[in-house]
């Protein structure tokens, strides 16, 4: 494992600017891999993972998925949403969400609701109904996102 000292020379500024480019290109220097073998491994393009190390285009939650399976990093660490508020239940919502690896689409299966509703919730739009109480609650709090209530 590379430590601290050398990558901050390499990698000026890491502990002000922590983004999930850095923290790719930290997992991916860690595992002694190339980008082209990252690509290889995550199924995406060399061009592609070089955007998101450098910032330059953010990575989509399915490219991130993709991305902590082939370095065997944890999703929540790449993606920095140990960082996402949580001050609304809409907030806790979209970082469970998140934190899985959902899409709006898969976490409104998983809550049995239509997307959009979630969406709104997501926004603070508006609550759920006190009968998706549990299941919001158990969502935020154990949910792992793949199976249904």
């Amino acid at each position: 494992m590379l430590r601290e000292a050398e990558l901050n020379g390499r990698y000026p500024g890491s502990r002000q600017g922590d983004t999930p480019g850095k923290r790719l290109r930290l997992a991916r220097l860690e595992k002694k891999m190339t980008i082209r073998e990252l690509a290889k491994g995550a199924g995406l393009t060399p061009e592609a993972i070089s955007s998101i190390e450098t910032d330059k285009n953010p990575a989509s939650l399915r490219s991130l998925k993709k991305l902590s399976e082939a370095l065997g990093q944890a999703l929540q660490y790449l993606g920095c949403f140990e960082g996402l508020p949580e001050d609304t239940l809409g907030q806790r919502l979209r970082k469970a969400r998140m934190c899985k690896g959902l899409s709006l689409q898969e976490a409104s299966a998983v809550l049995g609701v239509d997307w959009t509703t979630l969406r709104r919730w997501e926004q603070d739009r508006s609550t759920p109904l006190h009968k998706f109480h549990s299941s919001v609650d158990w969502f935020i709090r154990d949910g792992r996102g793949d199976e249904k209530l």
